[in-house]
């Protein structure tokens, strides 16, 4: 009922994948909209490029997104091994850059549907994704937080606009904020704010922190927001991100 009156959701399955994201030492890929990463799963491993969300804070946006499969393990230093359409978008980003780096690792448990119209015979408009998110700093590390998502992707060959009826229609009887950070960037604020040896969920200050370690949390913290605004302040011309990154050097 409600927001499916006229649409159906066909149960695609269940899905697990371990998303590794990675960047040089000084973040040049983040610092210019961009998020590289590996995705595995039990059958696939892709190589995927995407441009990071500079318009705004609304539900529906497009972006830049390149997948490629991978046949081999791509390495980190030095940078071998990368699709050629990844290459060719990074490489004037990368012509000093020595190595990558792991800067976190996502892993998601992923139930999946396909969105459709009843009154379409053309097929279906889009993949419904409920994902459980469990995110970790590096490869060997231990969960830092959990969060969940719920993500429309729109199947290729289908107009935006008909996403609007949904997608409103969702917010309005699910009460679902939109989310104005990619699961990279969330992932980021997390771990910036998470401190050595907290529980999982743990975000901030502790009673028995050193002043010195809460000196390092907080100052991480900051250095975060002023790298997450950077891309915003070099090709938006929105100035909030000008704000948030002064703000960031204040604090």
């Amino acid at each position: 009922g409600g927001a499916f009156d006229v649409h159906g959701l066909q149960d695609a399955g269940e899905v697990h994948l371990v998303d590794e994201y990675v960047d040089t030492p000084d973040f040049r890929l983040l610092r210019h909209g961009y998020g590289l990463r590996i995705r595995r799963n039990d059958k696939h491993q892709l190589a995927t490029l995407k441009s990071r969300r500079l318009d705004g804070s609304g539900s529906l946006f497009e972006r830049l997104e390149i997948e490629e499969p991978l046949a081999l393990e791509p390495t980190l230093d030095p940078i071998t091994g990368w699709p050629e359409t990844v290459m060719l978008i990074l490489a004037p980003l990368l012509d000093d850059a020595a190595s990558l780096r792991t800067i976190c690792r996502l892993e998601q448990t992923r139930q999946k549907r396909m969105v459709v119209t009843e009154a379409d015979a053309s097929g279906a408009l889009a993949e419904l994704s409920f994902d459980d998110i469990s995110i970790h700093l590096n490869g060997d590390g231990p969960p830092l937080a959990h969060c969940n998502e719920l993500e429309i992707e729109l199947v290729d060959g289908r107009s935006s606009g008909e996403l609007t009826p949904l997608v409103a229609a969702l917010q309005k009887e699910l009460a679902l904020p939109p989310s104005p950070q990619s699961k990279l960037e969330r992932a980021l604020v997390i771990i910036s704010r998470h401190p050595a040896e907290a529980p999982e969920n743990w975000q901030g200050l502790r009673s028995n922190m050193h002043m010195a370690e809460a000196c390092r949390l907080i100052w991480r913290e900051q250095l975060t927001a002023m790298l997450l605004n950077e891309a915003g302040v070099r090709f938006s011309d929105d100035p909030e991100y000008v704000h948030a990154m002064r703000v960031a050097t204040r604090r």
